[in-house]
């Protein structure tokens, strides 16, 4: 027979291994789907640094 408290902790392993997985996925979604170009980038640091003189 299969104690009880095996059962309690594999519910709770495959909680935890789902919120994680949903948080993966959620910071996934966050990533940006373009790709910023490096001219833009070297513009906005030469601006910024420009503008702190």
């Amino acid at each position: 027979m299969i104690s009880a408290w095996w059962l309690v902790l594999a519910f709770l392993v495959g909680a935890y291994s789902g919120v994680l997985v949903m948080a993966i996925m959620s910071a996934a979604r966050d990533v940006a789907k373009e790709p910023v170009r490096r001219a833009a980038v070297r513009a906005h640091l030469r601006r910024t640094t420009a503008d702190a003189s």
